[in-house]
């Protein structure tokens, strides 16, 4: 992009500013890209071409400003590049045109500095015909032509009546699409020497002309907006874009895949949807059904019934509108016939209207509730699916009606119908013993064309929708994802991570190369041919996430409607898939090493290959990747991945032969899979790892035992030696001893010859002498005895360290198991956590947070106040709010699922649908009425019915409250209603509900009533289920049970209800707290305080109106 400071590359994620010093003005005026690939950039002092890389950006000046001052041939304020049909570059200062010559140099090809120009970014427009002749608009409504052979432009003496063109581009022939300022958009034709102007629609402060399709141009203005501009045979048509109205700028740049718009404040990315809203100028409401024929487009929201038609453009007119009676019931399902269009209502009434008179009624109620599904055969027998029919009804023309049931064949519950143009009849069944079943004339019965499944499945299996093929091939969308039964087999579509998912409707375009699947997370498109699928969101245009059962519907010309809970979504034709454009490698890292993009690299096994790459799509956020690894087992498979940073991080590959890396991109929207980038490499075993590698440490840790046990043996025999020396030498002592005694001995001897006359002295000294040699003979053996004791420590010492050693060298071995196990653990308990966290972001998301229904029961009315108290055990809940909204009528549930965590979360999305399915489908509003029917469903679901061992179901309380008849409608299964009485306020009175919850075992004894309470005697309400009174706590660690319960919420009923919300949590804490007790439930409570201005005159025109409606049931 060329802005005033400079050039600034935009990577689809962050935009980077390139002010340069290499330039002698960073006041870039225009950008150009010849064909070739190459950039160029005009400042006002000099014409560059723009080198880049991943890395940086250089400039190579091509001609620059000489002097300050205006001078022939001398580049002075330049405004406009150009590259002709021959390649030739044009460049154009305020009054001078440049040609770059083969050598690269820039010749003067025309000047004239009489020209005035004060435009700050135009001068000259360069535009060829389609004889390839050269043409210049100058901004002061001058028009030139080339004279090759001279080399000149010479003035044509042209008179448009134009003097400030902004911008021109070729039409057709030799006509031109020319913008200005002062008079908009005109067509100037040139023939011979003949210039001519005509006034294109009104008069616009155009800037800019961008062709984006076959006769279809964006006219962008300076401060009018933006303008679509198309071509047709009855002529030009200019109208403001509605979308687009309110962006101006200066120019357009379009690639087939995006429209960026030049703004004074930035720039604008502008792309183009694959669906849009449709007639919402209508109804925005959400949507029962859309069908057609060859003239009309019929739909209705449950309210009104629309007709109307599709102009060339795709805007809808509409042409009629019926409106539902005030005792009536809400239009469900249309359909045309060439008699006239039938519908059908949530009570069972089938109506054929001629315009907007009733030609023909029948009345099925005594039969069955909601008429769901209605198709037409060729004999003119109508084909109806009814609540409370387990099998399918058959109308004739004369009004004579036939249940096809069990004895007929159909051996489920009937819930989508399919006729084909060959009048076979197919019926979609509710059970996995019986999904299909064909309709046999001959037995005036059904055959069952359910076979064995080839995949296993827990719980039951539904057909929501039903087509046939022209090759046979018949199209089951079921509640366990798309199934085709062919040669008579069922087998499952694949499409990744949506293969198991719940399909709401099916259909298939005329072509019958795209098959449409209508699902909760979006609409998926699956090609026949290729085997790939494309998946849908509110990011691609559609008007909601949630789309309706059997609500997709496509004309004969390929458009395509769909059923939302916020409207219709549409689109005109998607038959042809625009290519995502390939990615491309910016660099590549080798560990740390970078390395050339077009090398072939070697990366050892615990090493790492990151590749960075790009795909020229903007934004990138709005990209999906994937990639594969050829070659290599398990990795072999397109994957998605997410981009880390600028690219791919490949690590942990096994050593084998070369592989080759694919990545490929999608845009969102209506686009296919990119081309795949390719870089080829091969994983290495480093040398450190090899087999001979792992010998060489056995053995050096062999040699290093064995050294350590010959130093032990070395340190033994050292001490043995010590010890030795040291009994030597008390064996010298002793020796030494005796020789003194000997020689003492003698000296006695001596002495007694000499002394005779002491005989007795000499005698008794002798004895003495005797018993000290005894005495030091016992010495001598205590000394060896200590010898001996001395060895025998020594050699258990040398024991006790070989047994010490063996159990350290054990304690390391289980030290490292319990690492091994510790990691295992650590790893599947992040698995778990994110798979349950997952399942918490799919719970918020389809319930929303409290905080929003607290938000959507204030809106109620004035002074409204409510709020939604929601404590989960874990990380996801069993226990769930439920609000919705219909004909004037508010529904409030508060349910408490078996279970709780992940079991009772999956409970809680079973009963959503239900709720969304009664509601809203069915048009049913009367609480006791809704618990019974959801009991019902719950039971059909869960198969309870055969498996009595089933406990699965809900405690709920419903509430009805309706302002315009300032009443509040309640009823209960297993929980009750606890409110304030404005005539009785000392007490916080409790309204039971049914004894039993709805789902689990059958019982005779189940009963839902409604009780209606008056609006303005209620102070303040609460619902809940009984996880809050029922947790353990308090300094006795008991219950907090019913009655305290009851307490705590009179104590703060008269607070506001934020207050009380808080207040509720501050006092669990402190009684889980002081009871030192966790949480062992799921807690919810809901809180409502009404507001109603008691008017007694419009309270009796009211009851007036609704008089024989209140007759007939508790609400309406």
């Amino acid at each position: 992009m060329g802005t005033d400071n400079g050039l600034v590359r935009y990577n689809g994620l962050t935009f980077k500013g390139y002010g340069s010093s290499q330039l002698h003005s960073n006041y870039i005026k225009q950008l150009l890209q010849k064909k070739d690939g190459s950039l160029y950039a005009i400042t006002d002092k000099e014409i560059v071409q723009i080198y880049s890389t991943p890395d940086e950006v250089t400039f190579k000046v091509l001609m620059q400003t000489k002097t300050p001052e205006a001078d022939e041939g001398d580049l002075f304020y330049g405004k406009m590049l150009y590259e002709d049909r021959n390649n030739v570059l044009w460049a154009a200062d305020n009054s001078q045109i440049f040609k770059q010559t083969p050598s690269g140099e820039f010749e003067l090809t025309f000047s004239n500095f009489d020209l005035i120009n004060e435009a700050q970014n135009r001068s000259f427009q360069l535009v060829e015909n389609i004889d390839g002749e050269l043409f210049a608009f100058h901004h002061t409504g001058v028009v030139l032509k080339y004279d090759e052979e001279a080399n000149q432009f010479r003035d044509m003496k042209a008179n448009l009546s134009l003097d400030n063109i902004q911008h021109a581009i070729w039409y057709n022939g030799s006509s031109f699409l020319v913008a200005d300022t002062g008079k908009g958009v005109s067509l100037v034709e040139i023939k011979g020497n003949k210039v001519t102007r005509r006034q294109i629609g009104q008069r616009l402060d155009a800037s800019y002309i961008q062709e984006i399709g076959t006769d279809t141009y964006m006219v962008s203005c300076w401060l009018k907006g933006m303008y679509r501009l198309e071509s047709t045979y009855e002529g030009f048509k200019l109208h403001r874009d509605a979308e687009l109205g309110v962006y101006n700028g200066n120019a357009m740049y379009y690639n087939d895949l995006d429209l960026w718009l030049a703004r004074d404040n930035g720039v604008s990315l502008f792309q183009q949807l694959p669906f849009n809203q449709f007639a919402q100028n209508v109804t925005t409401s959400f949507i029962q059904h859309v069908n057609g024929d060859d003239k009309n487009l019929y739909f209705t929201d449950g309210d009104n019934f629309y007709t109307g038609t599709i102009n060339s453009i795709n805007e809808f007119k509409l042409t009629q509108k019926i409106k539902v009676k005030p005792s009536g019931n809400a239009f469900l399902r249309i359909l045309p016939t060439k008699n006239g269009v039938w519908t059908s209502d949530a009570e069972g009434h089938l109506v054929l209207w001629k315009g907007t008179q009733e030609i023909k009624k029948f009345d099925l109620s005594h039969l069955g509730g909601a008429i769901f599904v209605m198709k037409q055969d060729k004999n003119g027998n109508l084909w109806v699916c009814q609540d409370g029919i387990a099998g399918v009804i058959k109308i004739q023309p004369s009004g004579k009606t036939k249940i096809y049931s069990v004895e007929e064949g159909v051996s489920s519950r009937a819930i989508s119908i399919e006729i084909t143009e060959s009048n076979e009849i197919l019926l979609g069944g509710s059970s996995k013993e019986g999904l299909v079943f064909q309709y046999n004339d001959v037995i005036d019965g059904f055959d069952n064309l359910t076979t064995d499944l080839n995949f296993k499945l827990e719980g039951n299996l539904q057909t929501n929708d039903i087509r046939k093929a022209s090759n046979g091939d018949v199209i089951l969308g079921t509640s366990y994802g798309t199934m085709i039964l062919k040669d008579e087999k069922i087998k499952r579509l694949n499409l990744g991570d949506f293969t198991t998912i719940s399909n709401n409707a099916l259909a298939i375009d005329p072509s019958e190369q795209q098959l449409w699947i209508s699902t909760p997370s979006g609409l998926i498109r699956y090609n026949f041919e290729h085997d790939e699928y494309l998946r849908y969101t509110y990011k691609d245009g559609l008007p909601d996430g949630q789309l309706n059962h059997r609500g997709l519907y496509i004309d004969d010309f390929g458009k395509l409607f769909i059923s939302s809970t916020r409207g219709i979504g549409f689109a005109p034709n998607l038959q042809v898939l625009k290519e995502t454009p390939k990615p491309f490698i910016e660099q590549v890292h080798v560990g740390g090493d970078k390395i050339g993009n077009d090398e072939r690299p070697e990366v050892a096994s615990d090493s790492y290959l990151r590749v960075d790459f790009h795909i020229p799509v903007y934004p990138t956020e709005n990209v999906a990747l994937q990639k594969r690894i050829l070659g290599y087992p398990g990795l072999d498979e397109w994957t998605n991945f997410e981009k880390d940073h600028e690219g791919l991080l490949i690590d942990k590959l096994e050593a084998g032969s070369s592989y080759t890396l694919e990545i490929r991109g999608r845009k969102t929207g209506n686009f296919s899979w990119s081309r795949p980038m390719a870089f080829r490499f091969s994983v290495f075993t480093p040398f450190y790892k090899q087999w001979w590698s792992y010998v060489i440490y056995i053995v050096g840790t062999i040699t290093i035992v064995l050294i350590f046990v010959q130093l032990n043996i070395l340190r033994s025999r050292r001490d043995k030696r010590r010890l030795e020396e040291q009994v030597n030498l008390r064996t010298k002592e002793v020796e030494q001893q005796s020789s003194e005694l000997t020689e003492k001995n003698s000296e006695l001897e001596k002495a007694f010859n000499r002394l005779k006359r002491s005989e007795a002295i000499l005698n008794h000294n002798t004895k003495e002498l005797e018993r000290a040699k005894k005495e030091a003979d016992k010495a001598v053996s205590k000394l060896k005895d200590k010898n001996t004791e001395l060895e025998e420590t020594s050699r258990t010492i040398r024991e006790q360290h070989q047994e010490m050693k063996s159990h350290r060298e054990q304690i390391l071995r289980q030290n490292e198991l319990v690492k091994e196990q510790a990691l295992l653990l650590s790893q599947h308990n992040d698995k778990v956590k994110s798979s349950v966290n997952y399942a918490r972001r799919m719970q918020t998301a389809v319930f929303g947070q409290p905080s929003e229904m607290a938000e959507q029961m204030k809106g109620i009315g004035q002074h409204w106040d409510g709020f939604v108290y929601l404590k989960p055990r874990d990380i996801v809940s069993g226990d769930f709010h439920w609000y919705g909204e219909k004909n004037e009528n508010h529904i409030i549930v508060a349910a408490d699922c078996t279970g709780h965590g992940v079991p009772g979360a999956f409970m809680s999305l079973i009963g959503n649908d239900l709720l969304n399915q009664i509601v809203y489908e069915r048009g049913i509003l009367d609480p006791g009425r809704i618990l019974k029917l959801m009991n019902d469903m719950i039971r059909q679901a869960l198969n309870q019915a055969e498996n009595e061992n089933s406990r699965d179901g809900m405690d709920i309380a419903i509430c009805v409250v309706s302002p315009k008849r300032k009443t509040l409608t309640f009823a209960g299964a297993g929980r009750p209603l606890y409110y304030i009485d404005n005539n009785d306020p000392d007490e916080l009175k409790r309204l039971k509900g049914g004894k039993f919850g709805i789902g689990g075992k059958a019982t005779k004894k189940k009963v839902f009533d409604s009780y209606s309470l008056p609006l303005e005697d209620i102070k303040v309400m609460y619902i809940c289920s009984d996880g809050y009174q029922d947790q353990f706590g308090g300094p006795n660690g008991r219950k907090l049970m019913q009655r305290p319960f009851k307490e705590l919420l009179f104590s703060i009923h008269d607070k506001e209800m934020d207050l009380q919300n808080k207040s509720l949590d501050q006092f669990m804490e402190q009684w889980m707290l002081h009871g030192n007790q966790k949480q062992i439930d799921d807690m919810l409570i809901i809180g409502l305080k009404p507001h109603v201005v008691v008017d007694e005159e419009s309270e009796k025109e009211i009851l007036l109106v609704d008089e024989h409606e209140a007759q007939r049931q508790s609400i309406f």
